[in-house]
C-alpha cells in the first residue's frame, strides 16, 4: 500500500504508480492511480469521470477528491484514463470532473 502522495518507480519502462489515498471510501485502501510520464499517460481510477456526472455519495470525501485532483494535475499527463468514461485529455478531465470537485467544494 502506497502512501497519499507517494510515488514509486515500479520498472525500468518509467512505469510510476502514486497513491491517491482516501479518494471513495468504498474502495478499499483509497483509489490508485497510474502514471507513466514517458508517454504523459495517467490512469486515474475512480478519481476521474469522463461524459457523465461524477458520482459523489454521502460517504465521499470531496475534499479529499479535490486535493488528489490537483496532484493529478502536477502530474501534467497529456492523456488520461479515466476510471468512468472514454479516454481524454487533461483539459476534458478538469471540465468534467476538476471543476465539479471546485464546485462541490466552495
Amino acid at each position: 500500500m502506497l502512501a497519499q502522495g507517494q510515488i514509486e518507480r515500479v520498472d525500468e519502462r518509467g512505469v510510476y504508480v502514486s497513491g491517491l489515498q482516501a479518494i471513495w471510501p468504498r474502495v478499499v485502501g483509497g483509489s490508485v492511480c497510474s502514471h507513466l510520464p514517458d508517454v504523459a499517460l495517467t490512469f486515474t481510477g475512480d478519481l476521474v469521470y469522463v461524459d457523465r456526472i461524477l458520482g459523489v455519495l454521502p460517504q465521499s470525501n470531496v475534499r479529499k477528491a479535490q486535493a488528489a485532483f490537483k496532484r493529478l494535475v502536477a502530474l501534467g499527463s497529456k492523456h488520461v484514463v479515466p476510471g468512468h468514461g472514454r479516454v481524454t485529455d487533461l483539459a476534458q478531465a478538469k471540465r468534467d470532473t476538476g471543476d465539479y470537485y471546485d464546485f462541490k467544494y466552495q
